[in-house]
């Protein structure tokens, strides 16, 4: 059985990898993160242990990587994005 633990807000998840994005991205993200980690199509939210992103649909995992992908490079730490 696995075990996920935290629930990470958009501003964490960009401090851990050590990159910014524009104001405007960073509340569309946010209004696509749910506090539940049961996450519905859609949605997604952000694990501390292991430092995942889950997301309920792969549009959603899609959005989250393109959003994502251009900074990689930029990255201090890895981040999985999974999709239910």
């Amino acid at each position: 059985m696995a075990i996920y633990l935290g629930n990470l807000k958009t501003k964490e998840i960009l401090k851990r990898l050590g990159v910014e994005l524009e104001e405007d991205v960073v509340k569309e993200m946010e209004g696509k993160r749910i506090d539940n980690a049961d996450v519905p199509v859609g949605r997604w939210h952000g694990f501390d242990i292991p430092f995942q992103i889950t997301c309920g649909d792969i549009e959603t995992a899609r959005y989250i990587t393109d959003i994502l992908s251009p900074l990689a490079g930029e990255f201090k730490t890895q981040i999985q994005i999974a999709h239910k």
